[in-house]
């Protein structure tokens, strides 16, 4: 019953922010199921509660903008913002960015966007982030950059409360 729970109400009120995230990737026979949660977890900080395993995908579900905390470092990291942004920007609709990410460089711990479903082996993972202030959680995971470097900083938009 819980897990039915956090299925369908994982969407975050404090005020007026909704939040929510879901990564999902599917599971081969051929593959470690530790390894792609671990690919996921890599790249996302789903607690424990937050990770399921449904009809061979592994789903990371929640509505704590703090999931985004590893990604927002990696992309620095990376020096990727600006392909990050792009990414995000184009694929955004309405309150709602989608956006895919390969499965086997996410195992390693890095970001790497493929170019479409089709072209890893394995299955791409899948990330649908919706949010009430869409423009200002892309300003701030991925700020517009010139030469690399943030023209603005924008502080993480209000995190939302634990269930």
């Amino acid at each position: 019953m819980k897990q039915h729970l956090l299925l369908t109400s994982h969407w975050s009120i404090k005020g007026l922010f909704l939040f929510r995230i879901c990564v999902e990737t599917p599971v081969y026979p051929t593959e470690d199921i530790d390894k792609v949660v671990r690919a996921i977890l890599n790249l996302f900080s789903f607690r424990q509660d937050e990770i399921f395993i449904e009809k061979g995908r592994v789903i990371g579900r929640s509505n704590r903008v703090e999931v985004l905390d590893k990604f927002f470092e990696q992309i620095r990291k990376q020096r990727i913002l600006d392909t990050t942004r792009e990414i995000l920007m184009e694929n955004k609709r309405e309150n709602k960015t989608i956006f895919l990410l390969n499965k086997q460089v996410a195992f390693i711990g890095k970001v790497s966007y493929p170019p479409d479903e089709n072209s890893s082996p394995l299955g791409p993972v899948s990330v649908e982030i919706e949010c009430s202030s869409i423009d200002r959680l892309i300003d701030w995971l991925a700020p517009y950059t010139i030469s690399g470097k943030p023209v603005k900083l924008v502080e993480k938009p209000l995190e939302s409360s634990d269930p």
